[in-house]
């Protein structure tokens, strides 16, 4: 796992590390919210977030939301001295994943980050990776970049259809027949058109895959 720490208070921060990586865990240390931000612009394949509150810079569940946007994948536990139940619920209910007391016990933070990994397992089957693609196929939605992608339902089941097997051509009869339905009476400019939208999508995601197309054959993608 690669863990980001967020703490100001050096003593808890170095316990803090040595515990994690006593696990074999990779971990960053920061004690200000700015620092954590900026990391965040650059580094998108970090699996856990670990936030005290109130640093020299503000309280850190204020960043929540945006911290969220960056890396919509990592898991969030707060520590806090503020241990408070309705402190609990609000940010629990507003996207992080544990929120724990001070002080705390060790043993207890590594059983509930390994709760959290177990759940993220189970996830990680959910999604899979095309490129620099991710669909996530419990949601029905993709990343580009851990930038979210929005896509109607059928842009989406065609997306699905082509990635799941690249290289495969599909004429538009398939595709309507797949993503519309054996009983439709749709007529397959209705594809032509869908493919349009998802491809203008694609590529302003800033994606390297692509939807190719040849006239009288298909519809394929390339990643």
């Amino acid at each position: 796992m690669k863990i980001f720490v967020l703490e100001d208070d050096p003593q808890i921060s170095q316990h803090l590390s040595t515990v994690l990586k006593s696990q074999g865990w990779s971990v960053q240390n920061f004690s200000k919210i700015a620092d954590l931000d900026l990391s965040l612009d650059t580094q998108k394949d970090i699996d856990l977030i670990i936030l005290d509150r109130l640093l020299p810079d503000g309280d850190s569940v204020h960043s929540l939301k945006q911290i969220k946007t960056k890396t919509p994948h990592s898991k969030i536990i707060i520590l806090s001295s503020l241990d408070f139940p309705k402190e609990k619920a609000k940010w629990l209910s507003e996207g992080a994943d544990e929120y724990m007391g001070k002080p705390f016990f060790s043993d207890e933070l590594i059983a509930r980050i390994n709760l959290i990994r177990s759940r993220m397992n189970t996830a990680v089957q959910t999604r899979t990776q095309l490129n620099d693609l991710i669909i996530d196929r419990l949601d029905h939605q993709i990343f580009c970049q851990s930038r979210k992608i929005d896509l109607t339902a059928k842009e989406y089941g065609v997306f699905v259809l082509l990635a799941d097997k690249p290289g495969r051509i599909y004429n538009k009869f398939q595709i309507l027949e797949h993503v519309w339905g054996y009983d439709s009476n749709l007529e397959t400019n209705v594809v032509e058109s869908t493919v349009n939208h998802l491809r203008r999508k694609i590529e302003s995601s800033g994606s390297k895959v692509s939807i190719n197309n040849k006239r009288n054959l298909g519809y394929w993608i390339e990643a």
